[in-house]
């Protein structure tokens, strides 16, 4: 998930000026992003106490997966950017807020350090290698940012299949199970 996550962050300032948006304006959707992230740390986490904390996750993910590959990977425009920058912070800052609570949530309490560190540092691995990925991509495609956005998007699919597999096996397959 955190392979797909962060390539928006690092890359849409550079792309929104390669397809024509002036510099302050693509300066801007950084902010735009991390604003709209508050709503996306916060408002998930309360529904996720009603609905499941794994059912918002999934919901969440798919929705970012969806925004990469529909949204972002098309847009040209200064508006397509800026919703996508808008609603990009929302769901990414629900998976950045839900992630550790997903952790604890099915950790006994005497292994939940371990188990928090170990999550982490394989998240760490995946934040700290997709920019260069990202980036290399692009390179080798002569600057255009389509395959960047597809690594985006596909390592968010495979994310959440991943995160499928494991709220269906923790409660089974029924979509109305709280978890």
């Amino acid at each position: 998930m955190y392979w797909g996550l962060f390539v928006p962050f690092d890359y849409i300032v550079v792309e929104a000026t390669h397809y024509g948006m002036s510099s302050h304006m693509a300066w801007s959707l950084v902010p735009i992003l991390n604003g709209a992230s508050f709503f996306g740390r916060t408002v998930p986490n309360y529904i996720a106490d009603k609905v499941g904390r794994f059912n918002v996750m999934l919901v969440m993910t798919s929705l970012s997966a969806i925004l990469v590959l529909a949204l972002w990977l098309l847009a040209r425009g200064n508006g397509a950017l800026i919703t996508f920058a808008a609603l990009f912070g929302i769901t990414s800052g629900a998976i950045i807020g839900l992630g550790p609570v997903l952790i604890a949530s099915i950790s006994p309490m005497n292994e939940l350090g371990y188990r928090m560190g170990t999550v982490l540092a394989f998240a760490a691995v995946g934040t700290l290698t997709s920019p260069p990925i990202g980036g290399a991509i692009a390179a080798h495609t002569g600057g255009s940012y389509t395959y960047t956005c597809v690594f985006s998007g596909v390592s968010f699919v495979m994310g959440t299949i991943g995160l499928a597999a494991l709220r269906v096996r923790l409660s089974g397959w029924g979509l109305t199970t709280k978890i």
